[in-house]
């Protein structure tokens, strides 16, 4: 179900929405989302606390997650 379900979507073009989610998607490479909203609290005297904390979860993360876990649990992708 799930093959048929990508390949639908697959089939659905338009080439201003692809620049838009390539954009959209673009935001997930490397944390770059959590990344701005932290330096956003940070910058912000009253939430500044808040900005820090998240940096150091995005820091753990990037470090406990990338760079321990994938490696110990590697998988494999699926090719179509």
């Amino acid at each position: 179900m799930e093959p048929r379900i990508l390949d639908a979507i697959q089939r659905l073009n338009n080439p201003a929405l692809d620049w838009l989610m390539c954009f959209i998607t673009g935001f997930g490479n490397f944390g770059v989302f959590w990344l701005l909203v932290a330096v956003v609290l940070m910058v912000i005297p009253r939430t500044r606390r808040i900005g820090v904390t998240v940096f150091i979860g995005l820091l753990l993360c990037c470090l406990l997650c990338d760079g321990i876990l994938k490696n110990l649990a590697v998988r494999p992708r699926r090719t179509m």
